[in-house]
């Protein structure tokens, strides 16, 4: 009776049990169904309501939280009075305590008061509203949000229908408010939201007869709203002006936009910005029109007399948003003029702001559009079409664009600009070129006004001129435009091909478009492949990135105005009816041909400095002026060339010598004959001689005053055009070299100087009778070289292009006058500093294009003019060439620009090397060869032994500069390995010489090999700090690469004596190098991070773990503490543990197993740890060791398959740390760190207080509903009051007080860690949830307010405000205030620094309560550097997404939804979000060891107090630049597994690997020393095998496999090799994952195997006999495991000498034979193949070809029962021998490859026949008879189980054809009732099968009824008529039918006895083919199959 159960609770007082002292908010939040069930019974009494209202005072949060939402849930069950005695409580409440619950609580208990009220009267009280109402006003003191909320909640009850008639009562007082200047902000805002309450249209809902807009006319009807709004603007802008006015002037000044100035508790910015959008709301939902005074005032307001920018800007966005866009216009059009004419555009336009532009762009258009000079006709604001060019504003949009000064607005303006002058009417269009003219004149008049007087002017005047050409002209290279296809998007639509560039944006082709269809651009919309218009940001996009490519269609749409097609195709109709499209000049074509244009622009350029460089700069990018080219092509006598060549200016100078570029080298079209005729005609008019003048009769210096360099570069390149001809032509002419017009050819003239000469000793003949002019060689020899010396020294300390070009063009000029004149050879050789000059071309200079040509204009002269020029190239290269060697001793080390030289030195050493050998470049095997071929004599100059000698010794004297793999290259090292490399190739004594004076050694070892040493690695100086130059000398691979080419040039030739110097170099940089456990071994893939840090690799669930080790790692004092741990010395550590020889020595097991190693101890394991994180050179630490080490309560390791929470570990760490170094120096090392204590505070009412400290190590925040941390960190430290029954006992008063109870920070830690509580348990669902809400954190953090003292002095800050507000205190006050301050000096007060944090580190979750992962954000100390620590994946992080990646919230993705089939956009958490987070203080403070207390450290820099003399506890940061010293023993083990790392890089080096490649591809019978021979295949099974170089390792494979026929002996030591140590052999066959390494293993030892089985005597002694023979009840796993071969006599043929002749002799040795160990060792890993099932294919392999090569060997296999399990492990699961726990052999993804398997099964079955047969014996060819070995049945078993359907149907999917049939041959042969069993199995295969899978069975059919037997003639029609049978059957399913008609065709076609099987059934042929005919149209899955029986095949090539 649920009656009595309400009385029972009520006389049992359950409520007031429930809410006594134990009172939890979780038992709260299920309390609500009781007291809702109390209520319906009518039992829930005042006194229940007052208990629980009661129960809320002064508690915590979640309590109070909890009792309010019990109360939500019963207000609907109240009566009126009881909610009115709620809504008094709630009146009575500190306004302290009101929070958005309150309002949720009031508001609900205000809607069932209504909804309890019945009469009028009720109905007009506002009960809560009055309250809210109180709470929205200033001066409630109140937080803003809580204000703002009271005004929503008021909106949102006044929403409601019975509550909507107070709107007008509120409306009013809100009206009020704004008149009298209070709460204006606030009450503008109420107001909207009252507004808003009321529907925009009648109808649109109940109450329909009111309308917003009606009810905003009634009030500026009745009060005058708008004029009210205005005049409170004024108001309050006079008073914000008198505050500012009253600031002290000798302050600064605040922010005032932050300021709440004229008595507002809203900041200034809001009151402006909440009036003016007011003011809009108003505006846009009513019928009212504002005045000019209005705008006046509201223009003074907001623009002249602004505050602020901020002020200005809210102006300026107002006044654009009420002129928004077409459709809805909130000012009238006169009123948009008068804003735009008298406003606007009489701002400043210098100053001008970007929001006043965006501002104006809003008027433009619709001023114009209402004064019909313009036509929106799109939703934005740029889609408009231009009527009339005298368009309102545009003079003012043309002063923007010249004289603002923001550049943004310049920018916008000029895009603008062009949009206007492009968006034309069709009337407009026609007129288009001449508006260009218009545009470009008046940008032009102004530059020419303006270029006397203002500088400033004409430059931006230029930028608008360059911006509008540059618009209009297409990007990239012409040579590559495309052509693309526009379809207009309708039913027929036109295409217009348009010729753009792929680097054009999408805008710049809709431009194109718009020419051509004569159309505003901004009509054209483009479409995407699924017919979407093409976003914004795309039209922003090149074609090339949008990948529309040639012959592409794009559709485009038009807007519906301009949708009139017929007139389009009109268009283009004219077009081609034309002959073409008419387009208009572009506007550099306007410019460029316009003589007005030009010679205004063309006369700046003589002015001369930044004027005339921008002039320049557009003259470049237009067009040649046509008048000007024509003055140039059309050459007269009387030609004035001083004007078209100007020496005075060198922009003019430049401008004419390109036009004369142009014309002289011509296009592929221009006839040659013409440019010849004008070329000749150019010289004989004086041109060239102009140009001589210029260059040749003034002085150097003043040509380069006057002229730029690329002028020069210019002149040099025409006047070599003119004055260079061919000297190698086919004709052997000397005709104008016409050849260099092309860049290509130019370029190849520049390197190749001796291939051109001088064309003349004279100018060209004049048409004059002035005689020819003579050149002076002299003079363009000083000249030349003088202008080279020039640029040499402009380069000396910097790059320069132009400079490069310079020496470019001169060289080819200066070096073709040696070639055609030599005698002016001396010239050079006598230059003055000549050997400086040199040296600085070839080694000083920064700019690569003049070092790169003179080496190859040097090295061209001596190999190619000095060569063919008799004496004087002779004296010229034996002056030049030692010169040239001799700069080696002035190469410094680590030089960057010596790579030239050293090239040039290397092309004349092989040049001189192939002149004096036979041997060609294609014989010689060199890796580089020279660039030209020439004849050098070096041998006359240069002492190639001395210079050899000299190359060596700077090898080794080179200092150590490269500092790793990426760079940069040592060129000096590199040069100097290439000439020793050039020397030595073609060279046997050079190569001795090489090998005498240990340059082999050097190379391999100090320049490719050598390991740092420990002194190298550790020690650091300033001059070399650590890490930098350790050995080797070749890090890169460019320079390693090269090492490795001079050790083959050296070693590898035959007969070279250095090949066993190499080899054994090679045998020793092994020699303790453990072979390499990993396959496909990369361990270049394997070193540290790009970031700089080692990551740690993840076990499996151990993320959290690493995450956190990360974040101490990366704190330097705490890296430092725990690397400086002694556990040897520290007699406290030393107890811990106990060394190896202590355990020894214990009596017992157990005492062994229970004593602690060193390794068990954690801490020991951390300092492991960060001793690897800070020194190894590999990309990840393998934790496995400290996981060992991290044990629980009952001493088990870290499960590393379970996932653990990062803070129960963090806590657990701590602990473990702790109770580890306590009592010793280390003790404080966490506390000093992390260790903050927690202040537990009781403060009673009656002024006592109680305290209680506690530690910890980090803090757990609770962030449920907290939007940041800060409000986190305020509920830490806020506290619940115990009052009532749950009162505190007070000891001191004796009675129970009212008590605060709270948790504040009494000690702030170093580093704090803030624990976010994210994980939570749902007593509801009974599981964790994680909380992914949002909460932000910042980068610096204030933990002042959240201290004992930062309480305290909020609290008294508190007090004496109120105090303020009460007046004078009485006497116990007064006396409680001076015990409160006499409590607070107590408290420790430090300076405000010490509070600051900053934060260092973040550790994130991602995923769910039950899973996820951890990682690591962690900022770098002493740096803004962040670093993602993600495992064993570390990178640079931008802490700039730290919101994205941390603050967690939730995300928007498209999800697919399968109610609307489409793709939905859906609110998602995000899962990724911090967890703790790590703050450091920015003034650590330290404990004093002296005093115990706290003090301030302040360092004068980090690396000062972090040195040793400072005491440990006064440690600080410590910066990444001083790392702390690791532990010798540790470090020495770092170091040796770097190195091993190290070695690992170089030797598993590509280049390396070829090296090794190449010494091993010799002829055999070169290799005489078997030691050689050996270490060959040392190197492949230990190295190359291993490496990831797939292709290297079977070639070789193959390469080694040509040594092991007739050399038994190495054949034995391959096997031995093979054999190894333990599971050698399962390693290389089963564990391998590289199938090129497991292939050419098994090639190897199956060919050694088969060299011995032809050598070793062993058949005859039936060396398998005495093979123990595992039983068959074994286990299959270990079925060969007793397989063992005895010791015996073994026979073998050697040679000897005796007499100096060779005989044979037998040698008789105990042991086994190799062979049949390897035989032992092979069965011995059968047990293993099943695990390894991706792998075992090779492994097979070498079984097979054992078993193909010895009949021996096939016995051996028989007879331990090999064929059964092979069977058992090919059927799997299938195999009726199968175990239940049989290992299942593929998976999903891929399935075992059983070829080989099947192949070695088919012959051992094979190999099997019937002891009885006699001659009815099988014919297959390995079946046993006579050769001496015991014949084997098939037992009945083993034929079940080949017979068997599991068997057959497996091998019809997996077998070759070939070894299937001969099993099945051999199985059945004479054998009906075997051959009956397994054609039935094909017939019902075949019957089965769908038709495209019917080809399986298929394929051993044929072959099978071919197996010649005495059963031939009965299989096969009974295989026919079985499949008659299927065909008859199926005769419905046409393809099946046809499939199967055409394999018994192709059985027939190769079958006589199916052939003659038909011809007795010849109606059938006739029916099977008439129904094929009959059929046409179906499709046959039929595919050619018809293997026959063959020979076994040797799939290893012996």
């Amino acid at each position: 009776d649920t009656s009595s159960l309400a009385a029972w609770i009520q006389e049992e007082k359950v409520v007031q049990l429930l809410f006594g002292p134990n009172m939890h908010h979780q038992m709260l939040r299920r309390c609500g169904e009781l007291f809702r069930f109390l209520a319906q019974k009518g039992r829930l009494t005042e006194q229940h309501l007052n208990i629980l209202w009661d129960s809320s005072i002064g508690k915590q949060r979640e309590t109070v939280v909890a009792i309010y939402d019990v109360l939500i849930d019963l207000s609907a069950l109240l009566t009126l009075e009881v909610l009115k005695q709620l809504l008094e409580k709630m009146r009575q409440l500190p306004l302290e305590s009101v929070d958005d619950h309150t309002l949720k609580l009031l508001k609900h208990l205000t809607i069932s008061a209504y909804e309890e009220c019945n009469s009028k009267g009720e109905r007009d009280q506002l009960f809560g509203l009055e309250m809210l109402w109180d709470w929205s006003q200033d001066g409630t003191g109140l937080p803003l949000a809580v204000q703002g909320e009271s005004m929503i909640v008021i909106s949102q009850l006044l929403g409601r229908q019975k509550i909507h008639h107070h709107v007008w009562r509120l409306t009013r007082r809100c009206v009020d408010n704004v008149k009298e200047g209070r709460s204006v902000p606030q009450s503008l805002e109420l107001l909207q939201r009252l507004l808003q309450t009321f529907p925009a249209y009648r109808g649109s809902a109940q109450r329909s007869d009111i309308t917003i807009s009606m009810v905003i006319e009634k009030m500026e009807h009745e009060y005058g709203l708008v004029d009210i709004l205005f005049a409170d603007l004024v108001r309050y802008k006079r008073k914000v002006r008198e505050c500012i006015a009253a600031h002290p002037a000798e302050e600064a000044a605040p922010n005032w936009n932050e300021e709440a100035l004229a008595g507002s508790s809203r900041t200034f910015l809001t009151n402006v910005n909440m009036r003016a959008h007011f003011l809009r709301f108003l505006l846009s939902n009513a019928d009212i029109t504002l005045n000019t005074k209005h705008l006046d005032l509201f223009w003074r307001s907001f623009v002249v007399e602004a505050v602020s920018t901020e002020e200005r800007d809210i102006g300026f966005d107002w006044l654009a948003k009420v002129c928004g866009n077409r459709k809805s216009w909130l000012l009238a059009p006169k009123l948009c003029a008068y804003v735009f004419q008298e406003k606007l555009c009489r701002l400043p336009v210098a100053d001008l702001p970007e929001t006043a532009f965006e501002c104006w762009l809003n008027y433009f258009p619709y001023v114009n559009h209402i004064e019909g000079k313009l036509e929106q006709w799109g939703d934005t604001l740029p889609a408009f079409t231009v009527l009339d060019m005298d368009l309102v504003g545009l003079d003012y949009l043309w002063s923007i664009a010249l004289e603002c000064a923001d550049a943004d607005v310049v920018d916008q303006t000029i895009d603008y600009l062009h949009h206007v002058y492009s968006q034309l009417c069709p009337s407009l269009q026609e007129k288009r070129e001449a508006l260009r003219e218009q545009y470009l004149g008046r940008l032009t008049d102004r530059i020419a006004s303006c270029a006397s007087s203002d500088v400033k002017s004409v430059l931006r005047a230029v930028v608008v001129l360059e911006a509008y050409v540059r618009s209009h002209e297409h990007s990239g290279d012409p040579a590559h435009f495309i052509t693309i296809s526009f379809r207009l998007h309708e039913k027929g639509g036109i295409r217009i091909p348009v010729q753009v560039s792929p680097d054009d944006t999408v805008i710049f082709a809709r431009e194109k478009l718009a020419e051509r269809i004569l159309k505003p651009s901004g009509c054209i919309c483009f479409l995407d492949n699924a017919e979407r218009i093409v976003r914004n940001e795309d039209m922003q996009k090149t074609l090339r990135e949008l990948e529309i490519v040639t012959d592409s269609t794009v559709q485009f749409t038009l807007d519906p105005r301009y949708q009139d097609a017929e007139p389009l195709r009109d268009i283009l109709s004219g077009e081609e009816g034309a002959g073409g499209a008419t387009l208009p000049l572009l506007p550099s074509t306007i410019l460029a041909d316009s003589e007005r244009f030009f010679n205004q622009l063309w006369g700046l350029l003589s002015q001369g400095g930044r004027v005339a460089e921008e002039i320049w700069r557009l003259i470049s990018i237009i067009p040649t002026n046509a008048q000007f080219e024509g003055k140039i092509t059309s050459l007269a006598k009387d030609t004035p060339w001083s004007e078209l060549l100007d020496p005075t200016s060198t922009y003019r100078l430049e401008y004419g010598l390109r036009v004369i570029r142009t014309v002289a080298f011509g296009t592929e079209s221009d006839s040659q004959e013409d440019r010849a005729d004008w070329c000749l005609r150019f010289e004989q008019l004086g041109g060239v001689e102009h140009m001589y003048d210029i260059f040749f009769t003034r002085d150097m210096a003043q040509i380069r005053e006057h002229l730029l360099p690329s002028c020069i570069a210019s002149l040099l390149d025409v006047l070599g055009f003119f004055l260079l001809v061919e000297t190698r032509g086919p004709d052997g002419d000397m005709g104008l070299a016409l050849s260099a017009s092309t860049s290509a050819g130019r370029a190849e003239q520049t390197l190749r100087g001796s291939q051109i000469s001088l064309r003349d000793s004279q100018m060209p003949p004049p048409e004059s009778n002035v005689p020819a002019r003579r050149l002076d060689y002299s003079l363009l020899v000083r000249q030349l070289l003088a202008v080279i010396q020039g640029s040499v020294d402009r380069t000396l300390g910097s790059r320069s292009e132009d400079e490069g070009s310079i020496v470019r063009n001169a060289s080819r000029l200066l070096f073709a006058t040696f070639n055609s004149r030599p005698e002016y050879l001396d010239h050079l050789v006598h230059f003055p500093g000549v050997e400086k000059f040199l040296r600085d071309c070839l080694l000083s200079s920064q700019e690569d294009m003049l070092r790169i040509v003179m080496a190859g204009s040097l090295k061209d002269l001596l190999v190619g003019t000095c060569a063919r020029v008799g004496e004087p190239g002779k004296a010229c290269a034996a002056a030049l060439i030692p010169v040239l060697f001799n700069f080696l001793d002035s190469v410094p080390p680590q030089c960057t620009t010596a790579s030239e030289y050293f090239e040039m030195l290397q092309e004349l050493v092989m040049t001189h090397m192939l002149s004096k050998s036979d041997l060609s470049l294609s014989s010689s095997g060199s890796d580089v060869a020279p660039i030209v071929s020439g004849e050098i004599d070096l041998g006359g100059h240069v002492d190639l032994a001395k210079l050899l000698a000299k190359c060596t010794a700077m090898v080794e004297n080179e200092p150590i500069a490269e500092l790793d793999a990426k760079g940069p290259v040592n060129e000096t090292l590199v040069g100097l390995l290439g000439l020793i490399q050039a020397l030595a190739m073609y060279d046997e004594e050079l190569r001795k010489q090489c090998c005498d004076a240990g340059l082999v050694y050097e190379v391999f070892y100090h320049c490719l090999f050598e390991l740092p040493t420990h002194a190298c690695d550790a020690a650091e100086t300033e001059e070399a700090p650590k890490s930098r130059y350790t050995a080797p000398k070749c890090k890169t691979n460019r320079a390693r690469a090269v090492a490795m080419h001079v050790l083959r040039a050296i070693c590898l030739p035959f007969g070279a004596q250095g090949f066993g110097e190499i080899m054994d170099l090679v045998e020793n940089i092994h020699i303790g190098t453990v072979p390499a456990k990993e396959w496909g071994y990369a361990p270049n893939l394997d070193c540290r991070s790009d970031a700089g840090y080692v990551g740690i690799k993840n076990l499996g669930c151990v993320c959290y773990m690493n995450s956190l080790l990360q974040q101490f790692f990366m704190i330097p004092s705490l890296r430092r503490d725990v690397l400086s741990l002694d556990f040897a010395g520290d007699e406290k550590l030393r107890s811990l543990y106990e060394d190896k020889q202590e355990i020894e020595k214990k009596e017992s097991a157990e005492e062994r197993k229970k004593a602690q190693k060193l390794s068990d101890l954690v801490v020991y394991q951390m300092q492991v740890m960060f001793s690897f994180l800070q020194e190894s050179q590999k990309r990840f630490y393998n934790p496995r060791p400290f996981c060992n080490s991290f044990k629980d309560h009952a001493g088990n390791a870290v499960d590393v398959s379970v996932q653990m929470d990062v803070d129960e570990f963090f806590n657990a760490i701590c602990d473990k740390v702790e109770q580890t170094v306590k009592g010793t120096e280390h003790e404080k090392m966490l506390k000093v760190l992390f260790g903050g204590k927690e202040a537990m505070q009781l403060i009673s009412r009656c002024g006592h207080k109680k305290e209680r400290e506690q530690d910890f190590h980090a803090l757990t925040m609770v962030i449920k509903d907290k939007k940041n941390i800060v409000e986190a960190l305020e509920g830490f430290v806020q506290g619940d009051m115990l009052d009532g029954d749950n009162a505190y006992y007070c000891e001191s008063c004796d009675k129970k007080v009212d008590t605060l109870k709270r948790t504040c920070i009494k000690t702030l830690p170093n580093t704090m860690i803030l624990h976010l509580k994210r994980f939570d348990f749902n007593f509801d669902s009974m599981q964790n949830e994680k909380l992914n809400d949002y909460c932000e954190f910042p980068t610096e953090l204030n933990m002042e307010p959240y201290t004992r003292e930062g309480l305290a002095r909020r609290e008294r800050e508190k007090k004496e405000q109120a105090g303020e507000n009460e007046g004078n205190k009485g006497g116990e006050d007064k006396e409680e205030e001076e015990a409160e301050e006499a409590e607070e000096e107590k408290l420790e007060h430090f300076p405000k620094e010490t509070y600051e944090y900053v934060l260092a580190g973040v550790l994130v979750h991602r995923g769910v309560a039950d899973s996820g992962h951890y990682y690591s954000f962690i900022k770098e100390r002493g740096t803004d550097m962040w670093y993602e620590f993600n495992d064993d994946v570390v990178r640079h992080f931008d802490a700039r997404y730290l919101p994205q990646e941390c603050f967690g919230g939730v995300e928007s993705i498209m999800e697919y939804s399968e109610y609307s089939k489409t793709r939905v956009r859906k609110n998602v958490p995000i899962q990724k979000n911090a967890y703790m987070l790590f703050y450091e203080r920015k003034m650590p403070v330290a404990e004093s060891p002296a005093s115990g207390k706290a003090e301030v450290k302040e360092c004068a820099s980090p690396r000062a107090a972090a040195s040793p003399s400072v005491p440990h506890e006064d440690r600080v940061l410590l910066p990444k630049s001083d790392p702390p010293r690791v532990p010798q023993s540790l470090y020495n083990q770092v170091w040796k597994e770097n190195m091993k790392h190290q070695q690992d890089i170089w030797i598993f080096d590509k280049e390396y690997q070829e090296f090794l490649f190449h010494s091993i591809c010799k002829d055999p019978a070169e290799a005489k020393d078997p030691r050689i021979v050996y270490k060959y295949y040392d190197i492949f099974f230990d190295i190359i095998a291993h490496s990831e170089e797939k292709t290297l390792i079977l070639q070789c494979g193959d390469e080694l496999g040509r040594y092991l026929p007739n050399n038994p002996e190495l054949c034995r030591y391959v096997l031995e090799k093979q054999l190894g140590s333990g599971n050698l052999m399962s390693q290389r066959f089963l564990h391998c994952h590289v199938p090129e390494a497991r292939m050419a293993s098994a090639c190897i030892l199956v060919q050694a195997m088969l060299v011995l089985f032809r050598v070793d005597d062993f058949v005859e002694e039936r060396a398998f006999q005495y093979a123990t023979i595992a039983t068959d009840n074994r286990a299959p796993t270990a079925i060969f495991e007793e397989v063992r071969m005895p010791a015996r006599k073994v026979k073998r043929v050697e040679l000897v000498n005796e007499d100096g002749k060779e005989v044979e002799i037998i040698v008789e040795e105990d042991g086994e034979v190799v062979v049949l160990r390897v035989v032992d060792q092979m069965l011995s890993i059968f047990r293993y193949v099943t695990y390894h099932w991706r792998n075992f294919s090779h492994y097979f392999l070498i079984l097979r070809e054992l078993a193909l090569a010895s009949a021996a060997v096939r016995e051996y296999f028989i007879t331990i029962g090999l064929v059964e399990k092979l069977i058992d492990l090919f059927l799997g699961e299938d195999s009726p021998r199968a175990r239940r726990d049989a290992r299942k052999l593929g998976d999903k993804f891929d399935q075992p490859e059983f070829g080989n398997l099947l192949s070695l099964l088919a012959i051992l079955v094979c190999s099997m026949a019937d002891a009885d047969a006699g001659e009815d014996a099988s014919p297959l060819p390995l079946a046993m008879s006579d050769d001496g070995l015991g014949r084997f049945d098939i037992d009945d078993e083993t034929r079940e189980l080949l017979t068997s359907e599991a068997f057959l149907n497996r091998l019809a999917r997996e077998a070759d054809a070939d070894d299937a049939i001969k099993m099945l041959c051999h199985v059945s042969h004479n054998d009906k009732e075997t051959s009956q069993e397994i054609l039935q199995w094909m017939w019902r295969g075949v019957h089965a099968s769908e038709h495209d899978n019917m080809r399986n069975f298929f394929r051993l059919v044929a072959p099978y009824l071919q197996y010649e037997d005495d059963l031939q003639g009965w299989r096969v029609p009974f295989m026919m008529r079985s499949l008659l049978q299927t065909v008859n059957r199926y005769r419905r399913y046409p393809r099946f039918t046809l499939t199967c008609l055409h394999h018994m065709d192709d059985v027939r076609d190769n079958n006589v006895w199916v052939q003659k099987w038909f011809e007795t059934n010849d109606e059938l042929v006739n029916w099977m083919e008439k129904w094929k005919a009959d059929r046409p149209q179906v499709k046959s899955s039929y595919r050619p199959s018809l293997p026959c029986l063959g020979p076994w095949r040797n799939l290893v090539n012996v």
